[in-house]
């Protein structure tokens, strides 16, 4: 285990487009450090304010990456249901990406079925693109302004914030 911030999270090493990346976290380590995790839409609504953003992938990863910016990378998180879509949904994500990116895909589904991995420009890169084709959507989190965006349902990102925080203050 290690310590990161106060929040005792598990450790697992993949490696990502040739280097090493650290990924550690899960649903009650976002919790505790602050953040924003609810397991579905209808308990979003009813217990956090949000705004509905309309954004095409240009404006969302330039909206995103305002927000990594903000919080930096080790306060950054996206989840990944690769894992869990069925083959056949696996296959046509698959088709879209290039061959390094693709395996580290795999290399992510072999490891566990679900997780949630940092956040880097490149990963957030990759997201929205798949957000935008509507192939694996993914949301993000942020914990040093605690805030939740649900990816793109038909290019509307909605993003939950705790009650009585203004976007602005994001």
């Amino acid at each position: 285990m290690k310590e990161a911030e106060g929040v005792k999270t598990s450790l697992l090493f993949v490696p990502l487009l040739g280097g090493e990346m650290e990924i550690y976290m899960t649903e009650k380590g976002i919790c505790e450090a602050g953040g924003i995790y609810f397991a579905n839409i209808t308990e979003g609504l009813e217990d956090y304010d949000y705004e509905i953003l309309q954004m095409k992938a240009g404006e969302a990863e330039v909206f995103l990456n305002s927000l990594l910016d903000e919080n930096g990378e080790n306060r950054a998180y996206a989840d990944f249901y690769y894992g869990k879509l069925e083959a056949e949904s696996q296959a046509r994500v698959d088709e879209m990406l290039d061959e390094a990116v693709c395996g580290y895909l795999h290399d992510l589904k072999a490891k566990t079925e679900e997780l949630f991995v940092p956040l880097t420009r490149e990963l957030l890169s990759l997201f929205v693109q798949l957000n935008e084709q509507e192939v694996l959507f993914s949301s993000f989190y942020f914990l040093k302004y605690p805030c939740t965006i649900w990816g793109n349902y038909n290019k509307q990102y909605v993003v939950f914030r705790n009650k009585g925080v203004p976007l602005h203050k994001v």
